[in-house]
This record gives structure tokens, sequence and C-alpha cells, in this order.
């Protein structure tokens, strides 16, 4: 396992995630853009995930279901942020259509997990 993680394709994806999410986040801070910073998680979390799936540490089939878990969670819990910082009204279309997305992508990862369990014990 060690050695898929040396490999230079794992090693460079991990060290550019992190190096563009710490610049698209700082520069996001400087010029008081929350959604550089945003973006710059986005982009650090993407390519840290494609070097953790080149180096084989997690099991093929649940990448993809992590990520949509992520990106679910995020979408219910940022409108959220934002309703309580005020940046909102509550109760907005937005909101709404925002919790609606990041409950269906939840369950579409569910539903990818279970599959994949389900192949990989051959019930």
């Amino acid at each position: 396992m060690i050695n898929n993680f040396l490999r230079f394709k794992v090693i460079s994806l991990i060290l550019l995630g992190i190096v563009i999410g710490i610049t698209l986040f700082i520069l996001g801070d400087i010029d008081d853009a929350p959604g550089l910073s945003f973006i710059g998680i986005i982009v650090s979390f993407l390519l840290i995930m494609r070097g953790i799936y080149y180096s084989k540490i997690i099991q093929n089939g649940y990448h993809i279901p992590i990520i949509l878990f992520v990106f679910g969670m995020m979408s219910i819990i940022l409108p959220i942020i934002l309703i309580l910082d005020g940046e909102i009204n509550i109760l907005s279309s937005i909101t709404f259509i925002g919790n609606i997305i990041g409950i269906t992508m939840i369950a579409i990862a569910s539903i990818r997990i279970i599959k994949v369990i389900k192949i990989n014990n051959k019930f």
C-alpha cells in the first residue's frame, strides 16, 4: 500500500491540491471573496480525492459516493450557515433548492455504497 502512495502521480496530485487550495483560500481572504475561497476548497478536495483514488487506499466504487456525500452535506449546511449569518432570508427558494439537492446527493451516495457492498459481498 505504501508503494502505491509513493508514486509520482499520487504525490503530485495531493501536493497540487494542497497548494491550489491554500493559494485560492488566501487570495479569497485577501480580496474578501468567499467564493474564491470556496472554489479553492472544492478544487483541493477533488485533487486530493483523485490522488487517493490512484493510491488505491479506498476500495474501488467508494470514491464517487464519498464525493457526493461531502458535496451533499455542504449543500445542506451552507444555506443554513447563510441563514444564521443573515445573508439570505429564512425559507427562501434558494435554501429549499439547496437542501433538496443535498438530500438527493446523499441519497444517491447511500444507494451507490449499498450497491458496492452488495457487489463486494456477493449477496
